[in-house]
C-alpha cells in the first residue's frame, strides 16, 4: 500500500498515550469496492457499508494528483471512518459535489467533519466553503480534490475512533484521498486478583481486600468506581473513598494494589463491579458482593447499688435484637485497681449479669463499659456505660449488754456512735431465747438510744444471747451482726419461823427464819 511517511515523529515528553508516525494513506493499493482500508496495524472501517456504501473506488487518472484510487460515497447522507484503534486526523483531500460527482459543483454545497471517541462527539469543523471553489475535476494535478486541515481549527491532536462527513446543502456525492493521520496506541487497563465476599457488622467497616491495576497508553486519568456501599483506597488503612482518580505518568498508571472494603454506611447485601475507566479504554470490572450483618443490642436496666462487702451486684436488661449470647465488659482504669477484672466474651445469661464486686473494694461508683455479641456472625453492640455503687454499710456502738430480774418485762440497751445513718434494726434471738419467749424483731424503726427490748414474762433466770442489725433504708445496707445478752436473775427468798407471841408492854419480838 502506497504510504508518504511524514519525517515528523512525535516524542512522548508530557503524559500521554504512545504515539505511532503520522502517516498518509493514498488507497493506491486497497481493495476495490471495499467497506475497509488497512496501513499497518491501523484498519480503517467506512459506513455505510456494502458496494452502494463508502467505498474503495478506482478511476484511473481522477484521484488526487491524478492517481487511481480513492474513497467514494454517491449519497447525500453522512458516511464515516472508524477503526478500533484511536487515531488523530490531520488532513485529507476532499471532492465535494453536487452533481453526482461528475464536477466538483461547491454550489450550495457544505461538508461538516464530526470527530468521535467512544460516541461521544469530541470537535466539529465545517470548513467555508471557499476552500473548495479553487479545484477543479480537470486540473490533473487536483483533480477537484480540496485540502481540508484540522490544524487549521486546532483538532490535528485530538484522539478520535470514528469521523464522520456530513455532506449539506446540494450535495450528494463526496470522494475523499490522501488521508493523512496518527495512529494512537489504544489504552489498556489491567487488572488480576478477585475479591472473596465481603461481610460487616451495621455502622462499621469490613476488614480491607486488594487487587492489583496497571493501565497504558492512557490519554486521561485511570477513574476506580465502586458500587455503591464499597470504598477503595490506594493505601492499607486508610485515604478510602467512593472513588479514586489516578494520573497516568507518561500514559501509563505502574502496577499497584487497590484496596476494598464495605463501608460504614452499607447495608444489606451490596454486590456489584468496581469499575475501572478512562477514555477510550475497555472497562475492566472486578466483582465485589458482601454481606452487612445487623448489630446485636440489649437495654440494660439501672445501674446497681451494693452495700460495702457484698460479693456480687446485679443487672437486668431487656429487649435483646439479633440473638446476642456473648457480652464483654471493661472497667475503668480505677475500677481494675479497685479489684473489678475485665470479662471478654463471656456466655450471656438471661436476665439478669451477676457482676463480681471484689472483697474490700470500699465505697464508690465504679464505670465500665458493656456490649453484647452474636458469636456467629462477630458483631457487637455499641458501648454501653454501665456502673457499679458500693454504699458504706452502718455502723453502731452498743453499751453494755443489760440484766433484770425474772418477771421484769423490758430491758434497757444503751448505744452511741453510730456510722452509715442507719433509721432501722433487727434482732435475731437464738434458738434457746425464742424458746424462752424472746421475739425476733425485723425492721423495726431504731429510737434513740436506749433500745427497749422486751422480756417475756417468766423466762426463767439465764443468759439469752441473739444478734442485732442495724440498716439504712434508703441504701438497704445493713451493719454485721453485733451479738447482745439479756441476763435475767432469779429474785431473792426467805423462809420464816413461827410468828412470835409477847405480853403487853414488851417492846420487841423476835420472828426467826
Amino acid at each position: 500500500m502506497k504510504r508518504n511517511l511524514l519525517i515528523t515523529i512525535l516524542l512522548l515528553l508530557f503524559s500521554g498515550p504512545v504515539i505511532f508516525a503520522q502517516v498518509t494513506e493514498t488507497f493506491e493499493t486497497a481493495t476495490v469496492s471495499s467497506n475497509s482500508f488497512t496501513n499497518g496495524t491501523f484498519t480503517g472501517n467506512l459506513t455505510p457499508t456494502g458496494t452502494t456504501g463508502f467505498i474503495v473506488q478506482t478511476f484511473v487518472g481522477y484521484g488526487f494528483n491524478s492517481s487511481n484510487r480513492f474513497l467514494e460515497h454517491a449519497s447525500p447522507n453522512a458516511c464515516a471512518i472508524t477503526s478500533t484503534t484511536t487515531f488523530r486526523v490531520g488532513s485529507l483531500y476532499l471532492y465535494p459535489s453536487s452533481d453526482g460527482g461528475s464536477t466538483n459543483q461547491t454550489m450550495n454545497v457544505s461538508v461538516t467533519f464530526t470527530g468521535k471517541l467512544g460516541g461521544v462527539t469530541q470537535f466539529t469543523y465545517t470548513p467555508p466553503a471557499a476552500d473548495f471553489t479553487a479545484a477543479l475535476w480537470s486540473n490533473t494535478s487536483n483533480r477537484g480534490f480540496s485540502l481540508v486541515n484540522f490544524a487549521t481549527p486546532g483538532h490535528q491532536n485530538t484522539n478520535i475512533d470514528e469521523l464522520v462527513i456530513d455532506i449539506g446543502g446540494a450535495g450528494n456525492y463526496i470522494a475523499v484521498d490522501n488521508f493523512t493521520f496518527t495512529a494512537v496506541a489504544t489504552p489498556t487497563i489491567t487488572t488480576s486478583g478477585t475479591l472473596t465476599a465481603f461481610t460487616a457488622c451495621s455502622g462499621s467497616n469490613s476488614l480491607q481486600q486488594s487487587f492489583t491495576v496497571s493501565a497504558s497508553n492512557l490519554t486521561n486519568n485511570l477513574v476506580i468506581t465502586p458500587p455503591s456501599g464499597y470504598e477503595v483506597s490506594e493505601t492499607s488503612g486508610s485515604g478510602f473513598a467512593t472513588s479514586l482518580s489516578i494520573p497516568p505518568v507518561t500514559g501509563s498508571v505502574s502496577s499497584r494494589s487497590i484496596f476494598v472494603r464495605l463501608s460504614s454506611t452499607a447495608s444489606g447485601s451490596p454486590s456489584g463491579n468496581i469499575a475501572l475507566t478512562s477514555t477510550g479504554a475497555t472497562t475492566s470490572n472486578v466483582a465485589a458482593s458482601g454481606t452487612v450483618n445487623a448489630s446485636p443490642s440489649v437495654t440494660l436496666g439501672s445501674n446497681p447499688t451494693v452495700c460495702n462487702g457484698a460479693t456480687s451486684a446485679v443487672l437486668t436488661y431487656s429487649a435483646a435484637t439479633n440473638s446476642p449470647n456473648q457480652y464483654s465488659i471493661s472497667w475503668s482504669a480505677g475500677s481494675v485497681i479497685a479489684g473489678f477484672t475485665n470479662l471478654n466474651n463471656s456466655a450471656l445469661p438471661s436476665s439478669p449479669i451477676s457482676i463480681t464486686v471484689p472483697p474490700g473494694t470500699g465505697t464508690g461508683t465504679f464505670t465500665g463499659t458493656l456490649i453484647v455479641r452474636n458469636s456467629s456472625t462477630g458483631c457487637a453492640s455499641s458501648n454501653n456505660v454501665i456502673s457499679v455503687t458500693v454504699g458504706p454499710s452502718p455502723t453502731i456502738t452498743l453499751g453494755a449488754n443489760p440484766s433484770v430480774c425474772n418477771g421484769t418485762t423490758s430491758a434497757n440497751l444503751t448505744y452511741s456512735g453510730t456510722t452509715g445513718t442507719p433509721n432501722q434494726y433487727s434482732i435475731a434471738w437464738s434458738a434457746g431465747s425464742i424458746i424462752a419467749g424472746f421475739t425476733n424483731v425485723t425492721n423495726a424503726s431504731l429510737p434513740a438510744s436506749p433500745l427497749s427490748l422486751t422480756v417475756p414474762s417468766n423466762p426463767g433466770a439465764g443468759t439469752y444471747s441473739g444478734t442485732i442489725t442495724v440498716r439504712n433504708s434508703t441504701t438497704g445496707c445493713s451493719s454485721t451482726g453485733n451479738v447482745i445478752s439479756v441476763t435475767v436473775t432469779a429474785p431473792p427468798t426467805i423462809t420464816l419461823g413461827a410468828n412470835p407471841s409477847v405480853c403487853n408492854g414488851t417492846t420487841s419480838a423476835n420472828l426467826t427464819y
